[in-house]
């Protein structure tokens, strides 16, 4: 049985797995930066500095990302059941399951799918303030909300 206590755990865990690895990225470069030696060929010093300082601002912006995005998890995780659709909320469509938090894509929990979507989703947007039972337009369809948890 799918547990909306266990997706966020999973989810969690996953995206403190990727904020070590992108920590640990930074790091390299730093170091990398830190250890690149002025040469006689300045110029090419420079364009090797520069390309280290371009790739850990990006990793840098991937950190950030990855932080607000627990940020916002964690908030939702502690957000009790509502009958209404919301941020945080869990909703099943047919066979398929919804987390409207943040969007990352399709997770696999156990044998269960969630995908996770904004709410600035196209899908989002339609199932916010949806109750069970209501119906949404999903691929071409309408889908009837089967559960909120």
């Amino acid at each position: 049985m799918l547990s909306k206590k266990n997706l966020f755990d999973q989810i969690l865990a996953q995206l403190g797995d990727r904020m070590t690895l992108l920590q640990e990225e930074i790091q390299r470069l730093q170091e990398s930066k830190a250890a690149d030696t002025k040469s006689s060929a300045g110029d090419k010093f420079e364009t090797g500095r520069e390309m280290i300082g371009q790739e850990l601002a990006k990793v840098e912006a991937s950190l950030n990302q990855v932080k607000s995005q627990i940020q916002a998890l964690s908030f939702f995780a502690e957000l009790k059941p509502n009958k209404e659709v919301r941020e945080g909320s869990m909703i099943q469509l047919g066979e398929k399951w919804f987390l409207l938090s943040v969007s990352l894509g399709e997770v696999k929990v156990g044998e269960d799918r969630v995908f996770l979507l904004s709410k600035e989703s196209p899908l989002g947007q339609s199932l916010l303030g949806k109750k069970i039972g209501d119906s949404v337009q999903f691929m071409g369809k309408p889908h009837r909300i089967l559960q909120v948890l």
